[in-house]
């Protein structure tokens, strides 16, 4: 996985990094996009994948089907 700066990121996709958003996931958070995690997702009404953002890892994690991931 590449790193990359969500700064530049962002302002290429024509989003404004200050931009206070809610979570994704189920809590109340708002917090800048500059600040969140984001994740590719494919909602069942869409055609396309769309990009979904976290206020923190444990949101994404806690959000994330059981079966979406490998058993060790």
């Amino acid at each position: 996985m590449r790193l990359t700066d969500a700064n530049l990121y962002l302002t290429r996709r024509g989003l404004p990094p200050q931009l206070e958003i809610e979570c994704a996931g189920n809590c109340t958070n708002r917090f800048a996009l500059v600040d969140g995690l984001a994740w590719p997702a494919k909602p069942p009404d869409a055609e396309t994948p769309v990009m979904i953002f976290f206020c923190s890892a444990a949101c994404l994690l806690a959000a994330m089907p059981p079966n979406c991931c490998g058993q060790a």
